[in-house]
């Protein structure tokens, strides 16, 4: 599978999964991640006990030697999701269309 193909079956996969986005990066845009995470613990020192688990990923090269690229699947935390099976129902029920 070429990789422009294996980049929208994970994209769309992300997607399926409830990601709003997807991208692939190369593991080199990861450099400096640790530095950046601490500038955010310093800046908001509230928010520190959000970003406990995320050290790990300032050593990903050494975890991972072998990855060439990182999967980053965002979602938006303040966003209301209906469900799938409602969503059409509840949508048609606020902005009913007129016929």
């Amino acid at each position: 599978m070429d990789t422009d193909k294996l980049g929208q079956v994970i994209y769309e996969k992300a997607l399926a999964c409830g990601f709003d986005d997807c991208g692939i990066i190369p593991i080199d845009d990861m450099d400096g991640f640790q530095q950046r995470l601490q500038e955010r613990e310093e800046k908001v020192p509230s928010s520190a006990f959000f970003y406990q688990g995320m050290g790990d990923f300032a050593n990903i090269k050494k975890r991972f030697p072998w990855a060439k690229s990182v999967i980053i699947g965002t979602y938006w935390l303040g966003k209301y999701r209906f469900p799938p099976f409602a969503a059409g129902e509840i949508w048609q029920s606020l902005f009913p269309v007129a016929q």
